[in-house]
This record gives C-alpha cells, sequence and structure tokens, in this order.
C-alpha cells in the first residue's frame, strides 16, 4: 500500500573534529508520516548520528541525506525553530557531548510535543496540524465524521498550506452550521452559491453528500413553496373575480328587491282601494236590499188598496 510522502525534519549535529566546535543543523528527508518517530539525537551504543557512513538511527530515523540543509521555512511547518545551521561532517564524539550539543538547542514545540502523537494524527495530510485551533475545530460536531485529505494542497506553497487547509475547515463549518440556523426566508442564491462551495470542498475530501442533500431538500422545499404561492396567487385572482361578480350580482338583487318593496306597496295600495269599494259595495248592497223590501212592502199596499177599491165599488147598495 503505498504511504503518503511527507517531510521528516531531524536535528543533526555536527562536530568540527579540528576546532572541537558543534552545530546544529536541521536536514529534511521524505518518508511515511505513519514511519516517523519520536526525535532522538544520539542513541547509548551509536557515538553521534552523523556517523557510521550517513545511516539511520534505529529511535530517530535520521535523514538518509545529511548534506542536505532546510530552510528556517521548512522547519516551522513542524513547529519547531533551530537557531544554528551548517552542513553535516561525519566526526566522532563522546555520548555526553552529543547529549549537551542537544540540549543547547533552543527550539519551541507545537501543537503537541509528542512528535508520534502529531504523526498519528496527521496521517495522510500534505501537512502537520501546528495550529493549536486545530484542537478546538477538530472537537466540532460537523468535523467529527469527516476525514478530509487535503492532497490538492500538494501543489501550494508550503507556507501557505496548513493555513489553507484551516481557511477550508472553518468554511465546511461555516457552511454546516449557516444551513443548520437558515430560515424559511433565505435567499434561494444563498443556497445555490452553498451548493456551488461544497462542490469545490469535495476534491479535498470533504465528505459533502449529506450537506449536498440538506441544501437540495431545501432548495426543494422552496421550489414547492413558489409553486404553491403560484397556484396561491392564481386562486386569489378568481376569488377576487368571483367576489366582483358576487358584490355585481348582490347590487342587482339589491336593486330588484327595492323594485319589489315599491311594487309592495303599490299592491297595499290598490288592496285598502279595493277593500273600500267592496265596503261601498257591501254599504250599497244593504241599502238595496231595503229598498226592495220597501219595494215589495209599497207594491202589497197598492195591490190591498185595489182590492179595498174594487171591494167598495161592487159592494150592494
Amino acid at each position: 500500500m503505498n504511504k503518503t510522502p511527507s517531510i521528516e525534519i531531524a536535528e543533526v549535529v555536527q562536530i568540527d573534529c579540528t576546532s572541537g566546535r558543534t552545530d546544529i543543523i536541521v536536514t529534511e528527508t521524505l518518508s511515511s508520516i505513519e514511519d516517523l518517530q519520536p526525535l532522538s539525537m544520539c542513541s547509548e551504543d551509536l557515538s553521534c548520528p552523523a556517523k557510521k557512513d550517513n545511516s539511520v538511527a534505529p529511535d530517530n530515523e535520521l535523514a538518509s541525506h545529511p548534506n542536505m540543509p532546510v530552510t528556517s521555512r521548512e522547519v516551522s511547518m513542524w513547529g519547531q525553530e533551530v537557531h544554528n545551521s551548517s552542513y553535516v561532517s561525519k566526526c566522532s564524539m563522546s555520548h555526553k557531548h552529543c547529549n549537551k550539543a542537544v540540549e543547547e538547542v533552543p527550539y519551541r514545540t507545537g501543537m503537541h510535543e509528542n512528535r508520534g502523537e502529531v504523526t498519528l494524527e496527521n496521517r495522510n495530510l500534505p501537512f502537520v496540524k501546528s495550529y493549536s485551533f486545530w484542537e478546538n475545530l477538530d472537537s466540532r460536531d460537523v468535523i467529527h465524521f469527516q476525514r478530509p485529505h487535503f492532497r490538492p494542497l500538494l501543489e501550494s506553497d508550503e507556507w501557505l498550506c496548513e493555513g489553507q487547509a484551516l481557511g477550508y475547515m472553518l468554511s465546511f463549518v461555516d457552511i454546516v452550521e449557516s444551513i443548520s440556523k437558515a430560515r424559511f426566508n433565505v435567499p434561494k442564491s444563498d443556497l445555490q452559491k452553498i451548493l456551488k462551495a461544497l462542490v469545490d470542498l469535495k476534491p479535498f475530501g470533504f465528505n459533502v453528500h449529506p450537506v449536498c442533500a440538506r441544501v437540495e431538500e431545501l432548495l426543494g422545499v422552496q421550489d414547492k413553496v413558489v409553486q404553491l404561492d403560484e397556484k396561491l396567487k392564481e386562486i386569489e385572482g378568481k376569488l377576487i373575480k368571483e367576489t366582483y361578480v358576487e358584490e355585481s350580482q348582490n347590487s342587482e338583487v339589491n336593486e330588484v328587491n327595492n323594485e319589489l318593496l315599491k311594487l309592495q306597496e303599490s299592491i297595499n295600495e290598490l288592496n285598502n282601494e279595493q277593500e273600500k269599494v267592496i265596503m261601498e259595495l257591501q254599504t250599497k248592497g244593504s241599502s238595496i236590499v231595503e229598498m226592495q223590501k220597501r219595494f215589495h212592502e209599497i207594491k202589497n199596499d197598492i195591490y190591498a188598496v185595489n182590492l179595498d177599491f174594487d171591494r167598495v165599488a161592487a159592494a150592494p147598495w
């Protein structure tokens, strides 16, 4: 299985055999990050790491190219600063002098003092995490299941590599948190920009599929809302139209009702006139009956008078 190459930094003690001057230099070699071990300058059975034909000490795996210098920029990638540098030359020195020379080298550790721990944590990364902010960032829930490899950064400047990776991590956290805090009125263009940003983050090893699925789901909900809003506007327009028609019809009904009221009033007046005429007819009818009765009475009286006349005329003498 191929292992991701990385830069191994080793401090090498140089002894000027003629002058007795001791210098410390830093050399680099490419090796697997998984094979890195804590740096140890000298072993008990070796008088100096640079001795024995540039062989690699078993406990520190020093550079296989001891004459290769390294710049302070390369050292800073591991969170260490070494102030003295020169070229390694083969020499011999006592174990005591070797340890003393190492103790005199000023340096500072980065995020982790244990190089083995750094090696394990930065497996397959093109840089070593030297910023303390990584610890806080890696503890975030949104990062818990993320294993970005940042391989495209292998082509970036070594000074910028870790900073760019940290920026991508922060961007990913901001994206996920902004989605979690998104409200219904979030512009669709913002969600589309997030999708584009996630596509840009994918080559760096981020598992963007769940986040993209969430964003696409939100976009789908927004699309449904837009469709429902269009239907709502359509129904609202029809409702306004039907309401206008209804109001017009109600107005016509009111006009007809007013006409009916007027007609009803006229009918009532005619009914009153009819009642008056009927009452008059009834009154006149009573008079006629009375007159007819009187007529018959007078007629009977005339008949009786005629009978009396005939009786008187025919009376005997």
